[in-house]
């Protein structure tokens, strides 16, 4: 009982000093007064969640560039009513990515907490991914969050891909729903291509959005060996580390120039196949189990550089084909104009 005890005190005692910490480094700005409120965003090592970030303070900054952004990080927003004098009546966005429902379910607490908590503000999820799993604790979930949302009387939830975007019109009728690309979709960012392109890099999940078998990673390891031998990269966009926000340009960066070093990327990862897209490397990318990849890939698909395997088999096909494509440039001109309609809405707060 005293462990117990012990334990839930210091867990207060860590969020109250994460709380007074977050504090003290936007105290300047809070008592300014002229700033968005960003919910959500990360800290952990997820570097596709950091660039969807960085990706949004360029869209806040095309909108409003006398606004500053003040970030509240999912560590310390579980306790959304500490923040009631911070944010008063100010409308509330909430950081973009695959959280929404049943996948990643303490992000989900975390936005029901917003939703309950501030009733009046306005409040943009930015572009997400739906995922409601077809359990008993599934369809629970999802009658509870589609109770929770309802009831806000002014939520706006930009779906990231099709398949969300429909779910989320039938689930929550009363919020305004939006097709919007994943953030990173519309990141600019400059790639240096110092490096020689050498070999593939592979970049593929270990965690419960994962699709393939140990066997069907033999099976892409296998082809890639009769392409490249032994010039062969594993890597991730997941790493074990925090990640402070005056550290996000730089890990990302660093990222980005390692899948420009590549002549292939192939990877189950979505922002696997967007970092690819931006490094201007030839990628082939594979489905997750939530359909999410195979999703964003239909923004895309016109990049004669990025294409979306169905079959492990198609690879050995593919292989050939796509490392013929040569000044492989990603121009996001045209996706630009798809986050019309949400810079309409921040600008007009």
């Amino acid at each position: 009982m005293k462990r117990i005890y012990y334990a839930v005190v210091w867990s207060i005692f860590g969020y109250i000093a994460r709380y007074l910490v977050w504090l003290l480094q936007n105290a300047r700005t809070l008592f300014s007064g002229n700033y968005f409120i960003l919910v959500g965003t990360p800290q952990h090592g997820n570097l596709g969640d950091q660039a969807i970030a960085l990706a949004e303070y360029q869209l806040f900054a095309e909108c409003d560039k006398e606004k500053a952004i003040i970030e509240i990080p999912s560590v310390i927003m579980y306790k959304a009513k500490w923040f009631k004098k911070w944010i008063g009546n100010r409308p509330i966005f909430i950081h973009g990515g695959g959280f929404i429902g049943t996948l990643w379910f303490n992000e989900e607490e975390m936005l029901r907490g917003v939703i309950k908590n501030y009733p009046n503000n306005r409040i943009v999820i930015l572009p997400q991914t739906i995922t409601f799993e077809d359990t008993e604790w599934g369809n629970q979930v999802k009658q509870e969050s589609i109770e929770i949302y309802n009831a806000h009387k002014d939520l706006i939830i930009c779906a990231r891909e099709m398949a969300s975007y429909e779910m989320g019109k039938q689930l929550f009728p009363n919020a305004r729903v939006l097709s919007v690309p994943d953030m990173v979709l519309g990141y600019r960012t400059e790639i240096s291509h110092s490096k020689e392109r050498r070999g593939v890099i592979t970049c593929l999940r270990c965690d419960c959005e994962k699709a393939l078998s140990e066997s069907d990673n033999e099976q892409i390891l296998s082809i890639l060996k009769f392409y490249f031998g032994n010039e062969i990269e594993h890597t991730d966009t997941v790493i074990d580390k925090i990640i402070d926000r005056e550290e996000r340009n730089e890990v990302v960066g660093q990222k980005l120039e390692q899948f420009a070093s590549a002549k292939l990327i192939v990877t189950d990862r979505l922002h696997g196949m967007v970092f690819a897209m931006l490094a201007g490397t030839p990628c082939i990318a594979l489905g997750n189990t939530n359909g999410k990849v195979k999703g964003i890939y239909q923004w895309i698909r016109e990049c004669q550089y990025v294409k979306y395997v169905e079959k492990i088999d198609d690879i050995a096909q593919i292989v050939p084909q796509i490392l013929e494509k040569k000044n492989c440039y990603y121009s996001n001109l045209d996706i630009l104009e798809k986050y019309t309609e949400l810079k309409k809405i921040i600008s007009c707060i």
